[in-house]
């Protein structure tokens, strides 16, 4: 029985690109560094293989091998950047073949039983238009000897275990799967919301929503820069951005950011770049804003890009939804893309200066918490201030009447006013008391009836004590008590009028204002006036021009009017005034008018003006 040859090596071909997840067994069409891993297979038997040191590398002098048909491998300077290693690349006519010899020239080189080796290679990679899906790779080596202190060979095994025949393997294949290479799968690009990620989606408030997008490379790191090309010549070539809204119905898609004709007009600003006219997508899902660089623009590590999404108006319920970010076309990476949540809610969180704002139902204010529009309701809660607390309304100088207005229920009319002169309006029912002001025991407040006896507005005490009347911040000058008497000057007055100062009403029925000493049933020192003005004024009155009446300006409404007297001047032979007599003109105004006159050249008269308080029963 042969005895089974014994295999030394395993390999494997690894691109260990940073960023990504390393590819195994691939072959790039793209000149990348990939590794060459080569593991010593002898586990079983525990054997060491030695690589003893070559100064050269030719087909004659080698440790390994790789070898393909030719035309598979892209024409390339294929070298290893590890000194460790010699190689010689050679087409080979006669065999058709592309061959690639590595020789170890370091000192004797021990590979541990499990133990792997590591040839970095670079101008290693598939023709890119080779139409086949794979690339058998055949790799040989030199025969193994005995590890001895003469051993000369390129390769040689401690301890050698001889068997039956050629005792190890000299050749094994790879099958390497082609893979083109669309550049790295992760971009170190990151998106995020530069403030509030919320957008308020009522009272069609338009938002501004900044979106900042950073090379996230530590700056100094040695991270990669990412290039966003730009080639007028041929701007199909061109990286680009789009910015992706997703948007449908409230019915359809409640979780879209808003509808297309919504969405459609919003304002998109990226220094850097031109912003396109938005498109919805093929299946109306999303629409889609394309932004190209007006220049190649270089993104360092550390370096970032603040986006600017402005007049977004959105009515959608409350909740998450996602903007997306592709980015396409861009040098050394995959098309891929990069999202950002954006929550959709009545209340919003300001930016900027308003950085410590909150709103409710709007987003412009200046205010520490502003809410526009619907109820604030408040149960079982309490408002506390630490220090004064501030009213203040019409703050956008509107030109709003009212300072405040309370209502009950759903009532339209308010029960409680303050308008901007400081008038306080209460509104009640018939029959009902309005403000008042306790202590807990004593109350006096307001109250207004209309509809039956007594009609009119109170002023009083709703508990059983009196009312008071003071000026000054004084003590009461004027006291009604619970009995019904008004005392003035005291506060306990002994009868229904109890006035004490210098107006008397005596018993001999004399009242007296100004006197302690009246001499008649009304004795007045003093000027007295009615309406702001004297109850009888005598007055004089002249026309001119032959003119037959007079207007005065006394109104039929206050005064009564009665001529005292005239004197006429008359032309030489004419005949006398008849007489002159009062009238209403249609104005309302007392005139004075002559009858019976012919040939008069003017009159003079002299009337008694009387308030009508005064002149009840006169006849006009």
């Amino acid at each position: 029985m042969t005895t089974p040859q014994k295999r030394p090596f395993d390999f494997q071909v690894v691109y260990q690109i940073p960023g990504e997840e390393p590819l195994r067994d691939v072959l790039l069409t793209e000149d990348l560094p990939l590794e060459l891993r080569v593991t010593n297979a002898l586990l079983q038997e525990n054997e060491a293989i030695l690589l003893n040191t070559l100064t050269e590398v030719s087909p004659e002098q080698f440790h390994f091998l790789l070898e393909c048909r030719a035309g598979l491998l892209a024409p390339a300077n294929t070298t290893t950047p590890d000194g460790n290693w010699k190689l010689l690349r050679v087409e080979e006519s006669g065999h058709d073949t592309t061959q690639i010899f590595l020789a170890w020239t370091q000192a004797t080189k021990r590979l541990e039983a499990g133990e792997m080796l590591t040839v970095p290679l670079k101008g290693l990679f598939m023709a890119p238009e080779v139409a086949r899906p794979t690339l058998p790779l055949l790799l040989s080596w030199p025969e193994l000897t005995p590890a001895t202190a003469s051993s000369t060979g390129p390769l040689s095994v401690e301890p050698f275990i001889p068997g039956e025949g050629s005792d190890y393997e000299l050749e094994a294949y790879l099958i390497l799967q082609k893979k083109i290479w669309g550049g790295k799968a992760r971009i170190p690009l990151r998106l995020d919301s530069v403030g509030t990620h919320r957008v308020l989606n009522v009272n069609n408030q338009p938002n501004t929503l900044v979106f900042r997008i950073t090379n996230n490379s530590p700056p100094g790191s040695g991270g990669e820069n990412i290039t966003f090309h730009y080639n007028a010549s041929k701007p199909t070539e061109n990286s680009f951005l789009q910015l992706r809204l997703p948007v449908g119905t409230v019915a359809q898609r409640p979780y879209a950011l808003g509808t297309s004709d919504q969405l459609k007009d919003i304002t998109r600003a990226l220094p850097g770049f031109k912003a396109e006219t938005g498109s919805l997508s093929p299946d109306g899902t999303m629409m889609i804003f394309q932004l190209t660089p007006t220049a190649s623009l270089v993104l360092k590590p550390g370096e970032h890009r603040d986006l600017t999404v402005s007049n977004l108006v959105t009515g959608h319920p409350s909740g998450l939804s996602e903007l997306e970010l592709t980015y396409h076309q861009v040098p050394g990476f995959r098309d891929g893309k990069l999202t950002c949540p954006v929550e959709k809610a009545p209340l919003v969180f300001g930016r900027d200066a308003k950085g410590g704002s909150v709103g409710i139902g709007d987003n412009s204010s200046d205010a520490r918490l502003a809410i526009r529009g619907g109820p604030l309701r408040l149960e079982g809660a309490e408002v506390q201030s630490k220090e004064s607390m501030v009213f203040r309304s019409d703050e956008d100088k509107t030109g709003d009447s009212n300072v405040a207005r309370f209502f009950v229920k759903d009532a339209s009319t308010p029960l409680l006013t303050l308008d901007v002169n400081a008038k306080v309006s209460l509104r009640t029912g018939t029959a009902a008391h309005g403000y008042q002001h306790t202590e807990g025991t004593v109350t006096v407040g307001t109250y207004v009836k209309n509809g039956s006896a007594p009609v009119g507005g109170s002023i009083g005490t709703s508990s059983a004590h009196p009312l008071h009347f003071f000026t000054d911040n004084s003590s009461p000058r004027m006291t009604l008590t619970t009995e019904g008497r008004l005392g003035i000057g005291t506060q306990s007055p002994g009868a229904p009028l109890d006035v004490q100062g210098n107006v008397f009403i005596q018993n001999n029925g004399r009242l007296g204002i100004g006197t302690e000493n009246p001499g008649a049933a009304l004795d007045v020192h003093g000027t007295v006036q009615v309406k702001d003005r004297k109850p009888f004024e005598l007055i004089r009155l002249t026309s001119t021009d032959s003119q037959t009446w007079i207007v005065t300006t006394y109104s039929a409404s206050e005064w009564h009017l009665a001529v005292c007297g005239f004197r006429a001047e008359f032309a030489p032979g004419k005949q006398g005034i008849y007489r002159l007599q009062t009238e209403v003109n249609t104005d309302g105004f007392w005139t004075i008018a002559s009858r019976g006159v012919s040939g008069y050249r003017s009159f003079t008269c002299y009337v008694l003006c009387i308030r009508r308080e005064l002149s009840v029963g006169f006849s006009d």
